[in-house]
């Protein structure tokens, strides 16, 4: 897809630690609402068996037998309105991942983060356990996508396991300094069905301000997963 439109209108709830989204999500409650035009940048980025598929193809069928995700690179445009009184315009740059079933960074890495700096460079990377193989893409306006060899990174948390900041060196080459700016943990206690793992697990997203070693800055999306025992087979 080149262009294409989200809206939502629902309630959600102000809490005044984000933690307590993970305890009693006792918070006042107040409707949110958001309209968006979202216009892609750049071809799909397919990631298959854990490598990328830069062809621009982006089709169900590649994807599902790729652990069944892709993404793309956009601008995103319009509003987000925060009670009866609040609105912001948005605009800006993004990315646009879609999966089919449950998102396979939960299930077979740590997390998954996608930055733009720029419009000239983006950036796509699922986050390994240590020990593991990472994945993902780089894509510039000059040479188009590749995928990622090497992910080297660390992650610094608070007291509450939060990440507050991290580094990431992507094939030697792209060097991250990444800030956390606002961060919100969920509750994936819903998430399993009846008779399957201990219910618990939660996932932090995270608004991230990222610099490169070369001077570029952009902000972008984090989210770290923390599954319960034997989520991941």
């Amino acid at each position: 897809m080149h262009f294409w439109s989200v809206g939502l209108e629902t309630y959600g709830v102000r809490v005044e630690d984000p933690v307590e989204a993970l305890r009693s999500e006792y918070g006042e409650r107040l409707p949110i609402a958001f309209d968006l035009d979202v216009e892609s940048t750049a071809p799909p980025m397919t990631f298959a068996t854990g490598r990328l598929d830069a062809t621009g193809a982006g089709d169900r069928r590649g994807a599902s037998a790729a652990r069944g995700f892709y993404e793309q690179v956009c601008a995103v445009h319009g509003e987000l309105h925060l009670g009866p009184s609040t609105s912001i315009t948005i605009s800006g740059l993004g990315a646009r991942g879609h999966s089919w079933g449950l998102p396979p960074w939960w299930i077979h890495y740590e997390g998954r983060a996608a930055f733009q700096l720029g419009e000239a460079l983006a950036t796509g990377l699922m986050l390994p356990h240590p020990g593991g193989e990472p994945a993902g893409y780089l894509w510039s306006s000059e040479a188009g996508g590749r995928s990622v060899d090497e992910l080297v990174g660390e992650v610094h948390r608070d007291a509450d396991r939060i990440p507050v900041a991290a580094r990431a060196v992507v094939d030697h080459t792209v060097d991250l300094d990444i800030d956390v700016v606002a961060a919100f943990p969920v509750s994936l206690d819903d998430l399993w069905a009846p008779g399957g793992p201990e219910r618990g697990g939660h996932v932090v997203r995270c608004l991230c301000r990222v610099r490169s070693g070369e001077g570029a800055e952009g902000f972008g999306w984090a989210e770290w997963v923390r599954l319960p025992d034997g989520a991941r087979g």
